[in-house]
Parts: structure tokens; C-alpha cells; sequence
């Protein structure tokens, strides 16, 4: 589901009616660490990056790419999604 919001507040009206996101590294996962909503995150495999940004709270699963994040397998991100959701 993609969803437009008018700003930070209802963004996190929405993000915690969700059972858990799927996102790539973005806004969304460090509104979800703030919230501790379970979430998939999708990196690029950038080691610099990842130092820096990472998703520090238990709730968030970090899922690491090689190539860019609409190439990673489906299967992948649904067995990230069925463990995040038990």
C-alpha cells in the first residue's frame, strides 16, 4: 500500500495501525523505531551506511541487498515478513 500523508503525525497515525511495514531505508524505518513497530528494512549492502543509519531497535529486521532494493527476491522479504509477524 502506498500512502500520501500531510505530515509527520498522521504518518505515525498510519504506521501504527500496521501490523508490521515493509520498507526500504527510509523516513519510515526510523518512525517505526521510534513507534518499536515490527519492520522489514530493506539496505543496500553499504557498509559505511549502514554503520551510520541503521535501525537500532529489536523490532526493526534489517534485510541487506547486494544489488539495488527493487532487486531483492521476493521470497526473501516474505520469509522477513512471516518472522516479523509471529
Amino acid at each position: 500500500m502506498v500512502t500520501f500523508t500531510a505530515g509527520v503525525f498522521e504518518a505515525a497515525a498510519l504506521a501504527q495501525q500496521a501490523s508490521v511495514l515493509l520498507t526500504p531505508d527510509t523516513f519510515w524505518v526510523h518512525l517505526a523505531c521510534a513507534l518499536h513497530i515490527p519492520t522489514v528494512a530493506v539496505y543496500q549492502n553499504c557498509k559505511e551506511n549502514i554503520a551510520i543509519w541503521r535501525p537500532l531497535d529489536s523490532a526493526v529486521k534489517m534485510v541487506l541487498c547486494e544489488g539495488e532494493q527493487h532487486e531483492m527476491p521476493v521470497p526473501l522479504l516474505a520469509q522477513a515478513l512471516q518472522e516479523k509477524i509471529k
